[in-house]
């Protein structure tokens, strides 16, 4: 799936020091870690999430993807993509139908 080696010891968990003494003092072994628990602990890559799971959510967008007929890499020619839906942001698409305009910034998932 693209991660690294496997984990065999707490201070091979890419996170914070404070981390992963805390997960060192409740489980007996790295084996003993919930997946959820240590892919929250990770530091973080892309901004938002460590890399075990960007690395699940990346497989999963790409076989769903990857699945769907309907998807429009599939179908739609690369004339009219790039003129209309490559570099498009989710900042075009609420100023395209509702009245905001200035009032958002083009990144709308970062708060200013």
């Amino acid at each position: 799936m693209g991660l690294t080696q496997p984990i065999t010891r707490f201070s091979d968990i890419p996170a914070s020091p404070e981390a992963q003494a805390r997960l060192a003092s409740v489980c007996a072994s790295v084996n003993d870690i919930d997946v959820w628990v240590a892919g929250l602990a990770e530091t973080h890559v892309s901004g938002m999430v460590g890399q075990l799971i960007y690395t699940v959510l990346k497989d999963r967008v790409e076989r769903v993807r990857d699945g769907d007929r309907f998807w429009y890499q599939n179908y739609l020619p690369a004339d009219l993509r790039a003129q209309y839906i490559d570099g498009l942001k989710l900042s075009d698409i609420i100023r395209r139908n509702t009245p905001i305009r200035s009032e958002i910034q083009d990144n709308v998932f970062v708060i200013p």
